[in-house]
């Protein structure tokens, strides 16, 4: 598991801003040319000393290629967002019965670290790697 939550009470949301940016986003009625919208959003998702440096430009303009190869839709947007408000699996994490892998960037400026914590300690045997 990567970069995620459990959902519920106890996990950490992201950022208003970052919600407020997809929920204008997904507002919109071609989402993928919205060009401009789409560096904000990526700009979000990636630490800003890293975008300080020419390799970070670089490999954030490949993240955005990659990113703009997925046909996105305003109705499949809102509902990503719907489904982030409403979910909660804290419960069944408890009965996995598999190696767990939690890891997380130290720097998530989206998905707090603080859920990936959470789930490691709620996943039996779960090991944390934060990068």
């Amino acid at each position: 598991m990567g970069c995620t939550t459990h959902g519920g009470r106890s996990a950490s949301p992201p950022p208003e801003s970052f919600l407020s940016l997809c929920q204008a986003w997904a507002s919109e009625a071609e989402p993928n040319a919205a060009d401009a919208r789409v560096d904000e959003f990526m700009r979000c998702m990636l630490p800003a000393s890293m975008l300080d440096e020419a390799a970070g430009e670089r490999l954030f303009a490949q993240f955005k290629a990659a990113f703009l190869q997925t046909r996105r839709t305003s109705a499949g947007m809102q509902g990503q967002l719907a489904a982030m408000g409403r979910y909660n699996s804290t419960k069944q994490l408890a009965e996995l019965a598999c190696p767990t892998l939690v890891t997380c960037g130290d720097r998530d400026a989206v998905v707090p670290p603080s859920n990936s914590e959470s789930l490691a300690r709620r996943i039996p045997g779960a090991r944390l790697r934060t990068w």
